[in-house]
């Protein structure tokens, strides 16, 4: 029997895209200890009730998954049990201290992009304590595969520093940082985004016309006040709108595709709700059509691999498209676009709009236009699967 804890992802993250990191890393601990039996403790912040099952029905019948909850209190008071107590000989009697005891492996996803200051500082802390707490208590960190960087705080940054030469492993999805990572003498390997093994879900109650466009609205460029990143994406809604009204000219099916949401209790930058409002503006709503149910992850992956064209506003949504074979168009806020499309040989297919003009509008929707035109343009994989 294996235990291993896993930090820094959720599968109640109404971003599918942290749902995506947690499939994809439970698929990939699998087929690190494929003739094993594997005890996955997920760590989540907050202070609801422990829960534990089998992830037999998923496929996954050597798989237990126990979800503990923890707060910062909890980590501090785990870690002193952990080393101080077990200095005298003491057992210690908190279960975060006993789970460190009996884990082989601790991974953090850290969100997927959160080892950053582009959130903000906090959020970073939030994401690299269970990594702090790891190597403190001398237990094997691997930061599995994920963005690294930017970043702008120099504590931030020195901490950072810090955490990367103490982990064991060190895996990054894209290689915008690299050269960092080499100046700083990081040991590091290349890897896919963990959404890569994700098995995408049917859902047969959704019958997607052949030929059609997906498009993903990013609810965090649509309301366009997002912490740090606020009003750098004045013209988003004019952008899409141009889109919208070229594609109908075209005659094409298109599908509004969520991919950070909540159907009971949007959040500040919900897409369905940004969906909903640019919906409501558009002088034609013809051939038009809104996922608007409570779909997972795996499910939106499946749905996104019937498009012909995406285009996301969302990075794990274009990886969903990507990872599909999918002709993808990523409007992007981040370097983590680039670096990934550039993986797939498509640089040219990630649209950056941050602090974009009017004349930036024009060039970036003309750009757009060329890839939806060109029937020969495909993605990395299709060219090299052969």
């Amino acid at each position: 029997m294996v235990e291993v804890i896993l930090a820094g992802a959720s599968f109640d993250n109404q971003n599918r895209g942290g749902q995506a990191l947690c499939w994809g890393a439970i698929e990939y601990i699998s087929q690190c200890y494929p003739n094993e039996d594997i005890i996955i403790s997920m760590l989540l912040i907050g202070s609801q009730s422990d829960e534990k099952y089998s992830l037999s029905k998923e496929g996954y019948a050597n798989i237990v998954l126990n979800e503990i909850f923890f707060t910062k209190y909890d980590l501090a008071k785990a870690f002193i049990q952990h080393r101080v107590l077990s200095i005298f000989g003491i057992k210690p009697k908190s279960k975060l201290a006993i789970l460190f005891n009996d884990t082989v492996n601790f991974y953090n996803i850290n969100g997927g992009d959160s080892f950053s200051d582009i959130y903000g500082w906090e959020q970073f802390y939030n994401y690299a304590i269970p990594s702090i707490i790891a190597i403190l208590c001398k237990i094997n960190l691997v930061l599995l595969p994920q963005t690294i960087g930017p970043f702008n705080n120099i504590f931030v940054k020195k901490l950072s520093r810090w955490i990367l030469k103490k982990a064991d492993q060190i895996f990054v999805r894209d290689k915008t940082f690299n050269f960092q990572l080499d100046k700083w003498k990081i040991n590091y390997k290349n890897n896919t985004d963990l959404s890569f093994y994700m098995k995408p879900q049917i859902t047969p109650d959704l019958d997607i016309k052949l030929g059609s466009i997906g498009i993903n609205i990013s609810g965090l460029m649509y309301f366009n006040r997002y912490k740090r990143l606020s009003d750098q994406f004045n013209l988003y809604p004019e952008l899409l709108l141009r889109i919208i009204i070229f594609l109908q000219k075209q005659k094409k099916d298109i599908y509004l595709i969520p991919h950070t949401y909540n159907i009971n209790n949007p959040i500040d930058d919900d897409d369905l709700s940004a969906i909903n409002d640019f919906y409501s503006k558009l002088p034609s709503t013809a051939n038009i059509y809104i996922l608007n149910k409570d779909y997972n992850a795996p499910q939106l992956k499946y749905i996104i691999s019937k498009m012909n064209i995406f285009i996301g506003s969302r990075m794990h949504a274009c990886f969903a498209a990507l990872f599909s074979n999918i002709n993808t168009i990523g409007i992007a806020y981040s370097d983590k676009f680039i670096g990934s499309f550039n993986n797939f040989g498509l640089a040219g297919n990630c649209i950056r709009i941050n602090n974009m003009d009017k004349i930036k509008l024009e060039i970036l929707f003309e750009q757009i236009i060329g890839i939806i035109n060109n029937e020969d343009n495909s993605n990395y994989l299709k060219k090299n699967e052969k």
